[in-house]
């Protein structure tokens, strides 16, 4: 059985990516092109994440998942004004 301890919460995958970014702002705060940037960078850190020439990452089914996971969790309101979900 996996412990608690062993997962990160949405939230801190959040904080995460906002300490990388230098975003110091509440979430309710973030505007749109902050939170884009921040998920990016969630998606461009997920363990399937292939950088072509070093430079442009390739994401994978994780990192998309956890982009899309994130967003979610944390910002319902961008996740929908961007029609993020996939209805089929």
């Amino acid at each position: 059985m996996e412990k608690l301890e062993d997962w990160m919460f949405p939230y801190q995958l959040l904080d995460w990516a906002k300490a990388n970014l230098n975003i110091m702002k509440l979430d309710s705060d973030m505007t749109d092109e902050e939170i884009s940037r921040a998920m990016r960078w969630i998606g461009a850190s997920s363990l399937d994440t292939i950088y072509v020439d070093g430079e442009k990452p390739h994401l994978g089914r994780i990192g998309i998942n956890n982009i899309l996971f994130v967003t979610l969790m944390e910002f319902p309101n961008f996740y929908v004004k961007y029609e993020l979900a996939q209805w089929n």
